[in-house]
């Protein structure tokens, strides 16, 4: 069954007027997996219940784990990991292979600004041709280069969506806002991740040792702040923050995330509260199997 639609829209002519009516609907992704991690993937839409503000809503549509993805890989390429840019490349290349025949990606580099190296594509020769020409250096604008990619992902319409993006999450604003102005706080980006359909999957890269220790072009409570930072975007979008403790554990850890698309259950529902007040609405997903473990968004802004 094909992903959630955008919000339906009807018309009725009355004396000449077009009147517009938008039922919006609320996309819940949703991941589930037994007592021991292993993907729960045989389930149908009569096995879930979705509550909003605790009272229970009618699931309209829903799309199985087989359904395919919109990703989008997110690159950090600035200073700190420019040294490694070769092995962050062939990593890169070797995810292209991991995702889903029908999934597309689009691949986005950033460092002081953000760029798209290529569009939205299932052409993976393409995809690996792009990722060999990523060029690295300079600082580090994320919130701005994670703003954008949302808002491309965002722009896609009818599948599911992703963002994978790798970095250490040290934004040069966490030490000196005054030096390295963003035009995106922290704050409004995981405001906006909120509202957001959009899961998020971090990897932190490792760079402290490098940047504090050895360089010291950094400070250890810069890398604690993005650590924290990193968690926040994964819990509130219901995506996973993984660690990558070297260049070459990369890999793996794409490994880990690909594996993890495929345990994505997409629903949604048309809220029973219409109010458009601007208050959070707290959602939460309950399956009707037991001994399983459910993640799922928290909720949203009613706008």
């Amino acid at each position: 069954e094909e992903p959630p639609p955008p919000p339906r829209r009807t018309r009725a002519e009355d004396s000449g007027d077009v009147i517009t009516l938008e039922a919006p609907l609320v996309n819940v992704n949703v991941s589930v997996t037994d007592e021991y991690g292993k993907a729960v993937s045989d389930l149908q839409k009569q096995d879930f219940v979705i509550y909003e503000d605790g009272v229970e809503q009618h699931i309209t549509h829903f799309s199985p784990v087989t359904a395919p993805f919109d990703l989008a890989l997110l690159l950090d390429v600035s200073g700190s990991t420019e040294s490694k840019l070769g092995v962050i490349r062939r990593a890169a290349q070797a995810f292209v292979d991991m995702i889903g025949p029908e999934d597309r990606m689009a691949v986005f580099a950033f460092a002081r600004r953000v760029y798209e190296i290529a569009p939205f594509t299932s052409n993976r020769f393409l995809l690996k041709q792009s990722i060999q020409a990523i060029r690295g250096g300079g600082g580090t604008s994320f919130y701005d280069a994670l703003w954008r990619v949302l808002t491309e992902v965002e722009r896609q319409p009818g599948r599911r969506k992703a963002i994978v993006v790798m970095t250490d999450g040290v934004d040069n604003s966490i030490r000196q806002p005054w030096l390295y102005p963003t035009e995106h706080t922290f704050e409004e980006l995981l405001a906006r991740v909120q509202e957001s359909d959009v899961l998020i999957y971090p990897i932190y890269l490792d760079t402290e040792y490098e940047m504090v220790v050895r360089q010291r072009r950094e400070s250890a409570m810069s890398y604690a702040v993005a650590r924290r930072q990193l968690l926040a975007l994964a819990e509130h979008s219901a995506g996973t923050l993984y660690r990558a403790d070297t260049v070459e554990d990369l890999e793996g850890v794409y490994q880990r995330i690909a594996d993890e698309l495929r345990t994505i259950y997409s629903l949604a529902y048309s809220p029973i509260n219409t109010a458009r007040d601007g208050k959070w609405r707290t959602i939460r997903v309950k399956v009707l199997r037991p001994g399983v473990r459910v993640k799922a968004r928290r909720g949203y802004y009613a706008r």
